[in-house]
């Protein structure tokens, strides 16, 4: 599935490149590749570029949205806290693994996991309401 067919946003402010949902398992995927070419990553700590964290939270809302938008369902982030592990630098392909781990009429909580080369980076708990 393409993000960009079901996201309400234009690039640059799609932040994940490709997505995977498996509905009867629960749980989506989708991966971001940083680019040194990324407006974000130019001047964020220009000694070393890195890839802002929020972008990272970011990238599994985007998944968990597409998937919303996709099931026609009508819900936004209302809660979330994410744990950063490492950076993500120019060069990283960041995989992301959502699980929707309570799923009500009115609400779903997920569970991510960013990952570069199987090494976790990040992960964050999401609220979803209507």
């Amino acid at each position: 599935m393409k993000p960009e067919q079901i996201l309400p946003y234009a690039k640059p402010w799609i932040l994940i490149d490709d997505m995977q949902y498996e509905e009867s398992a629960g749980w989506a995927t989708s991966k971001k590749l940083v680019s040194s070419s990324d407006h974000y990553v130019r001047g964020h700590f220009p000694e070393q570029s890195i890839y802002p964290g929020v972008l990272l939270a970011e990238g599994m809302v985007q998944t968990i949205e597409a998937v919303l938008l996709h099931e026609k369902i009508c819900m936004k982030l209302v809660e979330a806290t994410s744990r950063f592990l490492r950076p993500a630098v120019p060069g990283d392909e960041v995989h992301f693994v959502v699980k929707i781990c309570d799923r009500q009429a009115d609400r779903w909580v997920c569970e991510g996991t960013g990952f570069v080369d199987e090494q976790q980076m990040i992960h964050s708990t999401m609220t979803f309401a209507k």
